[in-house]
């Protein structure tokens, strides 16, 4: 007859470590955070709105931080915008590769705007259609040198 042994079955996890606990809430969260990029955004947004109201309070900024402030912010951010959908076409073209010369280009007329305008007394409808040639000229010659001499993007 067989004895039976009270002796407990084997714990041992993939790790080494005796016993199998579930993870712990913070452990979840942060492998959450680690993860879902979608999550980690959301808590750097937080934390973010959070520290400047804090500034805020203190005196901390030279203007109020509030709803008003936020949408002037997020008005500036369209230009940026355009220029990153612009530059998503290039990456997901997959043709030679990622133009990093467009920041440059588009810096570049803005200042000759800003010239145009602010230094050079120009109205704002004859600027705006300077620049616009100004950045088209940029654009034919970067794509020319890209294209008919080989140089890379």
């Amino acid at each position: 007859m067989p004895q039976s042994t009270s002796e407990p079955a084997d714990t041992t996890t993939r790790d080494g470590a005796a016993g199998a606990r579930p993870p712990s809430p913070l452990a979840r969260l942060g492998r959450l955070l680690l993860h879902d990029r979608v999550a980690l955004l959301i808590l750097l947004l937080v934390v973010l709105v959070a520290w400047m109201k804090m500034l805020d309070r203190g005196g901390y900024l030279l203007g109020p931080y509030d709803a008003a402030y936020m949408a002037a912010a997020l008005e500036s951010f369209v230009p940026l915008c355009i220029l990153a959908l612009a530059e998503m076409l290039v990456i997901l073209s997959g043709r030679g590769g990622i133009d990093l010369s467009v920041g440059a280009m588009v810096s570049l007329t803005g200042m000759a705007f800003g010239f145009m305008v602010g230094e050079w007394g120009w109205p704002l409808w004859p600027s705006l259609a300077a620049a616009l040639a100004f950045g088209t000229a940029l654009g034919a010659v970067n794509g020319f040198l890209v294209a008919v001499l080989g140089f890379p993007p």
